[in-house]
């Protein structure tokens, strides 16, 4: 199985846990290919949470992700079925686009889990654990993401 993070939950995990305790195991779990991120979501946590350790973290590990490039083509498909995924008064661009189209790319290989904090729809935005549900892949939270993992 393959984790995919999205922002919020990212900086949720370093909110609910100190970050000595964490550190190396994201890592470990970065390194071998069981936890990853699309690249925009380290351009919202850099707009979000720069200077943090979670921010630190995140592009410390960059480069060692196996999987984080999220092709054009399959990001318009993934906004064409779920436009409401974008949040029309939002003046930044979310990642939950991003982390559904890593979703379903990695899909195809991998039993895969999305770490989220984006639960509950709203009028015109729908979830990201909403369009990952309705597409058959699993959501959960960050603490439980941190207690399935013994984090």
């Amino acid at each position: 199985m393959i984790v995919i993070a999205d922002s919020r939950a990212l900086a949720e995990v370093f909110e609910l846990r100190d970050a000595g305790q964490l550190v190396d195991h994201l890592t470990g779990l970065v390194e071998m290919g069981d936890l990853t991120f699309p690249n925009a979501v380290l351009d919202e946590l850099k707009r979000r949470h720069q200077g943090t350790t979670c921010w630190a973290w995140a592009t410390g590990v960059r480069n060692a992700r196996h999987e984080f490039a999220v092709p054009w083509d399959d990001l318009q498909d993934v906004l064409v079925s779920y436009p409401e995924l974008v949040d029309p008064y939002s003046r930044h661009e979310t990642s939950a686009p991003a982390v559904l189209t890593l979703t379903r790319i990695l899909a195809r290989f991998r039993d895969v889990l999305v770490v989220t904090e984006d639960f509950g729809d709203k009028p015109g935005r729908m979830a990201l654990a909403s369009a990952c549900n309705g597409e058959g892949h699993p959501a959960i939270r960050a603490g439980d993401f941190l207690a399935r993992f013994e984090l």
